[in-house]
Parts: structure tokens; sequence; C-alpha cells
């Protein structure tokens, strides 16, 4: 365990710090700033006013993720699920949002998606006004990219109507996977590459209804 002496920061560890706080990892100020925690380079940065994000560490890589266990019907039954009653997409705003949802008017269906799944977030919306005769609607969905890619690449075999959208949505965050390793900002559109925003497009296509 390190120990390490509270001591004043000099006016070269806060330029290090000022410098690099909205651009950097945190291992890598880590590494510039060894006498330092990262406790410690919060709390400095806040007082120094340097606002915007809160350093945190790479997450897993992708080849590391933990799997959740499921049996071969299961897998199946999940990527039924998404077939008849799911969207695998992405959600344009500020930035990206990569999901995959379950929508149904049976909640035995969206509680088994989530069982399967362990999605946290679920909804419902009560029939709207001059449909009081419209059954409640019940939703599941994660938007978590590491929690869809480890679905994902489990379910891919067994997928028949939303395959395409599947391979093409790990091929996002497979890409931006290895963006993130390489650039820390990760929050705005100009953070995607040429080719993500074409698989963006490819998967709105394939998620389009009505006529051609």
């Amino acid at each position: 365990m390190k120990i390490l002496i509270k001591k004043r920061w000099s006016p070269e560890e806060k330029t290090l710090l000022k410098e690099h706080w909205t651009r950097s990892q945190a291992s890598v100020l880590l590494e510039l700033l060894p006498e330092r925690t990262h406790e410690s380079l919060q709390i400095q940065a806040h007082r120094m006013g340097l606002y915007g994000r809160a350093i945190r560490p790479l997450p897993a890589p992708l080849d590391r993720l933990p799997i959740i266990i499921m049996t071969d019907i299961q897998r199946a039954q999940l990527a039924m699920m998404l077939d008849c009653e799911g969207t695998i997409g992405v959600r344009h705003g500020k930035r990206l949002a990569p999901y995959i949802q379950v929508t149904n008017t049976s909640e035995v269906i969206t509680e088994k998606f989530k069982e399967l799944t362990c999605c946290e977030r679920k909804t419902s919306e009560s029939a709207r006004k001059g449909k009081e005769h419209w059954k409640n609607k019940y939703s599941v969905e994660t938007g978590s990219m590491p929690h869809i890619y480890c679905l994902l690449r489990q379910i891919v075999p067994y997928l028949l109507i939303k395959k395409k959208q599947a391979l093409l949505l790990m091929d996002f965050i497979e890409i931006q996977d290895k963006r993130t390793r390489e650039f820390f900002d990760r929050h705005t559109l100009s953070s995607y590459s040429d080719k993500q925003i074409k698989i963006v497009a490819e998967i709105s296509a394939c998620n389009k209804r009505g006529k051609n």
C-alpha cells in the first residue's frame, strides 16, 4: 500500500493538472503526479475550478467482460423476445446512445426479459387519453454498452429478424471501445468516427417502420 504524506500542491503540479484534467485518463494523471491520489486530484481540481467531468478509470476491455450465464433455451428465449417485441438501436442527442429494449402489453414478457438480462430499468405507460380501452404498455431496456455487448454476443446466433442490427451495434461498440482507449472525450458527436455514423444510419434504416 502506498502511503503519501500530505503536502501543498506545487505550481508545476497545478499546471499539469490543469493541462490534463479534460483530456487524460485518471491513470495518466496518477503517473504524471505520483505523489497524489485519485481523491486528492478531484479535490484540487474542484479548488481550481476545473469542472466539466470527473476523471474515472477506463472500463474493462470488451474481451474481458463477465458473461451472464444462460442456457441455450434462455438465449433462444431472449433472441425471440428481441426479434418479435424488441428494439436494437441508437438514440440521437448530445451523444449517440446504444440501447436494447423490449416493449409489450404483457408484463410476463417484460419481467422475463428483465430476469434474463439483469436489466434494472423498467417503465410502464398507461393508455393515452381517448384510448382508455387500450392495454398498458411495459418496457425494459439497458443502455450500458458493455452490458449490451455482453448480451448480444451470446444471442446473435439465435436472432433472425434483428441479427443485422445486433451485428452492426456490436461493431459500433467495438469501435467506440477502441476510441475510448485512445481519446478520453467520448461525450460529443465529434468523438464518433465516420464508420460509426454510417452504422447508426444503417441501424435506423433497419428499424424504419412502414413503407420503403
